[in-house]
């Protein structure tokens, strides 16, 4: 529909005929005359206010904006909002002729589109925005949102959806400047900061899928694996018994905060116990040394790009070292935790992943193959 939708308004805008793909004796023309005359108006009001007429679609986004309050975030019009608009402006305008188009155009239906195309229901789509607002949720770039709309659209048609939230042992952290920062001297056996922030943020999610009758299970996954790593054992100046007891006695903190109808699980029990865990990660971390990020799109300059986002945790975490290379070994490390968690998560019906946290990791989810994923912004 994307292309069809710029070549339709394109007609509107420049006062051509309408694509030969249309049927214009069965288009009223009253339809498209007054999308035209919308389109004019519009136009002659920006430019009297200061517009200098460039990008030439800019009359449609603000047509947009008037239709559906709300939609755009801040209903804010900008030069520069082609970078983040959600929805394709044509398909949206398209909603406004859809039972003429629905029957003469001779495209994709409208409101049961491929979700690559984004058409889920108008009021839908507002809420979601609506709720990736409220919760600063993000992308690593558009193709991730457009796994989300698959997602959805998976569960409008009545498919079992299942929810994925990873988070971490409880570390001590400390506040700076307002903020929370892992200083990972101690383990708690508390709601550690990510779980916290996804038992904040999960009940918005949870009531978005009620509202909108998509049968979800969620999920909470204890990243109980850390503790199979003797390295943060040692920093931690702990065992791995008493590691594992402590996340174990988190894993019940959460599960009684949590929402009724969320899974509190620990990530290794889900791969087959924790020699299985060991056992999948010394694969994954033997692939990337050797270069091999399978159907992920992660290469050398992305791994470099992910040491620079991640050295500051790194230093904090495992301490000073000579060279930002030299926390390769502790990439390779986490990376591999990603991918099992992609891999446990792919066992589930239409799993998405609800990470708390930077999205800069995200390239290992797709080590196995393409997973939805929601990031909440956070950096701890």
């Amino acid at each position: 529909m994307r292309k069809e939708s710029r070549m339709f308004l394109k007609a509107i805008r420049d006062n051509t005929p309408l694509p030969s793909t249309v049927n214009i004796d069965r288009i009223p023309e009253a339809t498209t005359e007054n999308l035209r005359e919308q389109y004019k108006r519009k136009k002659a009001e920006l430019l009297a206010s200061g517009w200098n007429g460039k990008p030439p679609n800019m009359p449609f986004y603000y047509i947009a904006v008037d239709k559906y309050p709300g939609l755009f975030p801040g209903n804010r019009v900008t030069p520069n909002m082609f970078e983040d608009l959600r929805v394709n402006v044509g398909t949206l305008l398209a909603f406004d002729l859809y039972p003429i188009l629905r029957e003469h155009f001779p495209l994709e239906p409208i409101l049961e589109p491929k979700p690559s195309q984004s058409g889920l229901p108008i009021e839908l789509i507002k809420d979601l925005y609506a709720l990736y607002e409220k919760t600063k949720a993000s992308f690593p770039d558009k193709s991730w949102e457009l796994r989300v709309f698959e997602w959805i659209y998976k569960g409008l048609n009545r498919q079992q959806l299942t929810v994925l939230s990873p988070v971490c042992p409880d570390y001590s952290y400390k506040l700076t400047g307002g903020k929370a920062r892992y200083t990972f001297d101690e383990l708690g056996n508390g709601v550690g900061i990510v779980a916290r922030k996804v038992l904040k943020v999960l009940p918005d999610f949870i009531q978005f899928c009620i509202k909108h009758k998509l049968p979800v299970q969620m999920w909470i996954g204890m990243a109980d694996f850390e503790a199979l790593d003797p390295e943060n054992c040692k920093l931690l100046e702990i065992t791995r018994e008493v590691f594992l007891k402590r996340v174990e006695e988190s894993r019940l903190a959460i599960e009684h905060a949590a929402p009724r109808g969320v899974n509190v699980i620990m990530c290794t029990e889900r791969s087959g116990g924790q020699e299985r865990w060991k056992d999948m990660k010394a694969r994954y971390e033997r692939r990337f040394q050797a270069n091999d990020f399978g159907a992920s799109k992660l290469d050398e300059a992305g791994i470099t790009r992910i040491l620079e986002k991640r050295q500051s945790i790194f230093r904090r975490w495992y301490g000073e070292r000579r060279e930002q290379i030299d926390y390769l070994p502790q990439l390779y490390s986490q990376g591999a935790h990603c991918a099992g968690v992609a891999t446990i998560a792919s066992a589930f019906p239409n799993c998405l992943i609800f990470e708390v946290g930077s999205s800069a990791m995200s390239g290992f989810y797709d080590v196995s193959g393409e997973l939805p994923a929601l990031f909440i912004k956070s950096n701890y």
